[in-house]
């Protein structure tokens, strides 16, 4: 199955965001969304938590693919929608956005995309300001996370993209959600 809009994808798989800048919810006793895509999808996302009428109550772990701007620009957004979010990533991402240098990069890019798609107003109303996007706890090979409803989520390093980079497994899925998917349209800033 192909879908590149938002939509729920099973009863536990909703893929959310935009067709250029995805994360995925995955959804058991407790929810884990998948990726932390860039600033500019927060009015969307708030869309789509009334239209998919998500219980952001449920959502415990958000993971950090990989530490590039593209995929944790919303990481604060949705730290400050989602309280007590613990956020997830390898040891290698939680070195990388630990540096101040770094985290001004990404919101400077950020901030630069929220713009250009006329996102501004939004800006301080959604609180999209990266002023948070550390890794709470570290995920690598051996990591196996269970979020109810026989729902394991495995780790799996996978430098090369970036070294910081970990892909998704989820045997009951049948799904992997691999380190690196597109993020910006072609021809976009960025």
């Amino acid at each position: 199955m192909l879908k590149s809009e938002p939509d729920r994808i099973t009863e536990e798989l909703y893929l959310l965001g935009a067709k250029h800048n995805i994360i995925y919810l995955v959804e058991g006793k407790v929810s884990m969304l998948i990726g932390g895509g860039m600033s500019w999808i927060a009015p969307r996302l708030e869309q789509q938590f009334t239209q998919f009428d998500i219980d952001l109550k449920k959502i415990k772990y958000l993971v950090i693919q990989h530490a590039h701007f593209d995929h944790c620009g919303a990481v604060s957004y949705l730290k400050h929608k989602i309280p007590g979010l613990m956020v997830l990533g390898t040891e290698a991402a939680r070195d990388i956005l630990s540096k101040e240098k770094v985290i001004s990069y990404i919101e400077a890019i950020n901030r630069m995309m929220v713009d250009f798609y006329g996102y501004s107003r939004e800006y301080d109303e959604l609180q999209l300001r990266i002023d948070d996007i550390g890794v709470d706890e570290t995920v690598g090979n051996s990591t196996v996370i269970n979020l109810g409803q026989d729902l394991d989520i495995h780790f799996i390093e996978t430098p090369g993209h970036s070294p910081c980079a970990v892909s998704v497994y989820i045997p009951r899925l049948k799904a992997i959600f691999p380190t690196r998917f597109c993020s910006l349209p072609h021809g976009q800033p960025g």
